[in-house]
């Protein structure tokens, strides 16, 4: 069927392509930036308005030039975790992009408010996107929206329900959508202090081991484990998070609570361990790999757990082997468990 290039179907074809593209410039540069900036995000999606959403919203807010008052026909979302996030991102939508217009519709609207909060950017590719690559780009609008992952899961739970503003919800309904969606943005900001009690937990402990002429016995958690770990073998490749808190888990299940015992077995048993390294790897391992290792060759309740998580592998022979061959080159290195002191 042939369709004229002015009608809002030969507008959306000739465009459809450019701003599919454009999807794929913005969500490839916002997450390069966010990960760049040390921003922990849930997600960065898009998508291209359908023509029959097209269509519909032309109709809908009868709009007589489509292409110069739709902004959203191309639309990217960045779902981030925590509130304190929506500025730190929106610095970045900033610095990426010109931004035509901005609605902050987390401040702005009433607490009782029906419906889903979210900061909106309507942006172009700024300057600095030149040469043939953006060409067909440079005056294609589009939208960002940027909200967390509550505010998230609210929006897209509230689209599959029939109601689309707060007028058209029963009565009866109305206070529990309202307390829903307070709830929401209660535990919204409840993770947020526990975002920031968590930072100040990691720079607290970073300060008393980092800092300490020794270590002191603090409790054993992932904060304190993580800055031991720095202290320790600060030349190493950093672990994950999640791995610093598998090995925080291993140490609190054989027996150690207090994190001067575990900083004492890693600095007698370092350059023995380091010898274990280079014999059995042919690179240096990540921190908690090594630090697993030493507490291996050191400590056999750590032995023991270790082989016990890996007897069901295929190749637990071959693991148990190499760890009997490092425990034994550390008695003739002199190392006793027993010369420790009280362990677990």
């Amino acid at each position: 069927m042939d369709v004229e290039a002015e009608s809002p179907e030969g507008i959306y074809l000739s465009r459809e392509s450019g701003y599919r593209d454009i999807c794929t410039e913005v969500t490839y540069a916002l997450e390069r930036n966010l990960k760049a900036n040390g921003i922990k995000y849930h997600s960065v999606t898009s998508r291209v308005k359908t023509l029959e959403s097209f269509l519909e919203k032309i109709e809908r807010k009868q709009y007589s030039d489509p292409s110069a008052q739709m902004d959203d026909i191309a639309g990217i979302r960045v779902v981030c975790l925590f509130l304190s996030d929506l500025d730190r991102v929106s610095d970045i939508v900033s610095s990426l992009f010109e931004v035509i217009a901005k609605e902050d519709k987390v401040r702005q609207e009433r607490a009782e408010v029906f419906g889903y909060m979210s900061h909106h950017y309507v942006c172009r590719l700024s300057a600095a996107h030149a040469g043939p690559r953006y060409d067909h780009l440079k005056d294609l609008r589009f939208e960002v929206q940027v909200r967390t992952i509550l505010m998230d899961a609210w929006a897209n739970t509230s689209h599959y329900l029939s109601y689309k503003n707060e007028d058209s919800v029963p009565q009866d309904l109305l206070k529990d959508f309202a307390a829903l969606s307070g709830l929401l943005f209660v535990a919204d900001r409840q993770f947020e202090g526990l975002y920031k009690a968590s930072s100040m937990s990691a720079a607290h402990a970073e300060r008393e081991i980092l800092r300490s002429e020794e270590v002191p016995p603090s409790e054993i958690n992932a904060d304190t484990v993580h800055a031991l770990l720095l202290r320790e073998y600060p030349d190493r490749q950093q672990s994950s998070d999640a791995s610093v808190s598998v090995f925080t888990s291993e140490l609190r299940e054989v027996g150690f609570r207090d994190i001067q015992s575990v900083a004492r077995i890693l600095h007698v048993i370092r350059t023995i361990a380091t010898e274990a390294e280079s014999k059995n790897y042919e690179h240096k391992l990540p921190v908690v790999a090594f630090a697993r290792m030493s507490m291996v060759i050191a400590h056999s309740k750590s032995r023991d757990l270790f082989l016990k998580k890996r007897e069901k592998n295929p190749d637990s022979e071959r693991v148990g082997n190499a760890v009997g061959k490092m425990v034994k080159m550390a008695e003739q290195r002199g190392y006793e468990e027993e010369g420790m002191g009280e362990l677990p």
